[in-house]
């Protein structure tokens, strides 16, 4: 849900520090090592149709939603997972109700925290919970990247439990 717009470099930017941290400094570093990335800003009023439509050309079967803080990104995330995409939620640092991350856990696939800490009371659902910290500098980027590319990798061993399945839930 944060703001991103295209730099004089080209390049995607943010005014909010965090999301150059979390999202975009991993995303070029897995760019650079040949992962397909996109991303997608400014979704607090985007139209989950729209949005849809852009996975499916893009043919995306991973969805990262980052920055949440709330339930503003929900029904991205179900449409996600109707189209057969894996979605990982980033809860980052944020401190998010009990209510939220509970709607969360039980949807998606992933669920990645910036800290320990903040992984051990989450670890008691049945979803898979890793702790990816913030690229504080560009030189932490590629180890940051590497850990986003682990948790790819782990999810694309499963089959995506997809909305679209014929076995009752």
């Amino acid at each position: 849900e944060a703001t991103i717009k295209p730099a004089s470099t080209g390049e995607l930017a943010s005014p909010e520090a965090a999301v150059h941290r979390r999202c975009l400094a991993p995303a070029r570093v897995l760019e650079n090592m040949g992962v397909a990335c996109s991303v997608f800003g400014n979704l607090h009023d985007a139209d989950p149709n729209h949005v849809a439509q852009h996975l499916q050309k893009l043919h995306t079967d991973i969805v990262v939603l980052s920055n949440i803080d709330g339930l503003g990104l929900f029904d991205l995330a179900r449409m996600a997972k109707h189209l057969g995409c894996y979605v990982v939620a980033d809860f980052g640092a944020a401190d998010l109700s009990d209510d939220v991350r509970g709607k969360f856990a039980a949807l998606v696939d992933h669920i990645i925290v910036a800290t320990d800490s903040l992984a051990a009371p989450l670890k008691i659902t049945d979803v898979a919970v890793s702790v990816i910290p913030d690229c504080l500098d560009n030189k932490e980027a590629e180890s940051v990247a590497k850990l986003w590319l682990d948790c790819f990798t782990t999810l694309k061993k499963k089959p995506p439990v997809c909305a679209n399945s014929n076995v009752p839930e």
